[in-house]
């Protein structure tokens, strides 16, 4: 789903090494450390110190012998941070060089993982590569297939444990979903690919396509809210023996990060990281100093 490139490294994209959450769905990121397959020159270390030293230097005042890099007292690490929500990654290789006088500098050379753009309208779209971008870009789910939208809502509860019965592609106002929880009910389900906040019309409808399919619960799901008018009609419903629960756009969100967290839970790395698969690191733009100036 994030394609590698040469290119995409921290001048690039504006991303902080240092930030230990995914800049995109704001998950923690995993941090691990790996052995280092990619030489940088002392030439690529000098012309990165050059490009940030002179900044300093004019800033802070500072004389050259703590801008000097001595080169024979380089010490390195490589990690990758990943974030387990939407799969995005970044690959570091920290060069911390002491200077000829007092100072240290952490050079931060690598690159990170790029989007695959998506068309959203494509039902045939592979669903795990839609909730990966859903993930990491919820703003865009209006533009996704509303048939894909149901698909993914459907993966959604099947991951969080219940058993998909039956799926219907209709625009009635009726069930999209049938599933059993855990105990064995029947549990039907409707998901609106919507803007505007549901309305309570829409609840009624949906409380009589349950009645008439013998289901005596609902999960409703959609893309935007509720009408505050429906929490009475909620209360009517579960008192005639058809309790609703309603799903609006940040619940369902909350539910997509927890699947997407329960399906990497084992995985430390995206993919097989080595100087094969990333042939090429560069100055991720960060060059910073250890000590006060």
């Amino acid at each position: 789903m994030y394609n590698y490139s040469p290119y995409i490294s921290g001048q690039n994209t504006g991303d902080n090494p240092f930030q230990g959450f995914c800049p995109y769905c704001k998950s923690n990121l995993v941090i691990t450390e790996i052995d280092d397959c990619w030489n940088i020159s002392e030439e690529q270390i000098l012309a990165a110190h050059a490009i940030t030293s002179d900044g300093y230097k004019e800033l802070h005042d500072l004389e050259d012998c703590y801008l000097d890099l001595k080169l024979d007292t380089q010490d390195i690490t490589v990690r990758v941070h990943y974030c387990w929500t939407c799969g995005w990654w970044r690959l570091l290789k920290q060069i911390c060089v002491c200077a000829r006088e007092w100072q240290i500098w952490d050079i931060q050379f690598g690159c990170s993982g790029i989007l695959q753009e998506l068309n959203l309208q494509d039902i045939d779209s592979p669903l795990e590569e839609v909730k990966n971008f859903i993930t990491r870009h919820y703003d865009k789910r209006f533009l996704v297939h509303h048939f894909k939208f149901q698909d993914l809502v459907t993966s959604v509860f099947k991951n969080l444990g219940y058993n998909i019965l039956a799926t219907a592609y209709m625009n009635d106002g009726g069930v999209d979903v049938v599933m059993t929880d855990s105990n064995g009910q029947k549990i039907g389900v409707q998901v609106k690919r919507y803007k505007d906040l549901i309305e309570v019309e829409q609840i009624r409808a949906f409380v009589g396509a349950l009645f008439l399919k013998d289901l005596t619960k609902g999960i409703f799901v959609t893309t935007s809210g509720f009408q505050s008018g429906i929490t009475n009609l909620k209360l009517k419903a579960a008192l005639k023996g058809i309790p609703i629960e309603l799903i609006d756009a940040k619940k369902f969100y909350d539910a997509l990060k927890i699947v997407q967290l329960n399906k990497r839970e084992k995985e430390l790395l995206p993919f097989d990281i080595n100087n094969e698969t990333i042939t090429n690191i560069d100055f991720y733009g960060w060059d910073t100093p250890r000590n006060s100036l």
